[in-house]
């Protein structure tokens, strides 16, 4: 099992480079203390990119990232993952595999959730609407009251554009 850190410690990375204090205690682990002495044992775990930037081809182009295996899923919970769009995480997509297919560009972020579906109803979740930070204030570990994990730095990728232009010559 996984040694527990206080709540309150930050796992000594950012949100986004020049994250504020607020933003960087959003990814302390879910492992906080219950009233009634329990505890929340949950835990998202951590996400690595294999590619951090992607050429947008026509149909489509698949993003992801794979896990590091430091998950705590506890009995009786479910792990998705949820693509999420700029510094807003703007929902987008959940999976139950932590590959998407997008269709814009866009810079994307995949994260990784654990719940329990008796206390985190998703269907709350309205794709283009809700934000990563919506659902990350229902959870002990960000200020909410619902035991689960959510990876909020997740990983990121930049899909772009592949056509760079043209180029002439001068006459």
């Amino acid at each position: 099992m996984r040694s527990k850190r206080p709540f309150n410690r930050p796992r000594g990375r950012d949100l986004l480079a020049g994250a504020t204090l607020a933003c960087i205690l959003l990814t302390a682990p879910a492992a906080a203390q219950l009233g009634g002495g329990g505890s929340c044992e949950a835990d998202a775990g951590t996400l690595s990119g294999f590619k951090p930037t992607d050429c947008l081809q026509t149909g489509g182009t698949y993003i992801g990232g794979i896990t590091n295996g430091d998950a705590v899923i506890p009995a009786g919970y479910q792990r998705i993952f949820v693509l999420t769009e700029g510094p807003d995480l703007v929902i987008q997509q959940t999976s139950n595999n932590p590959i998407f297919l997008v269709t814009a560009i866009g810079q994307y972020t995949v994260h990784t959730l654990v719940y329990d579906p008796n206390t985190l109803d998703l269907s709350i979740v309205v794709p283009g609407v809700t934000t990563g930070f919506d659902v990350n204030a229902l959870l002990i570990q960000g200020g909410g009251d619902i035991c689960a994990s959510l990876d909020v730095t997740g990983t990121t990728i930049l899909v772009d554009n592949p056509d760079a232009g043209g180029l002439a010559a001068d006459a």
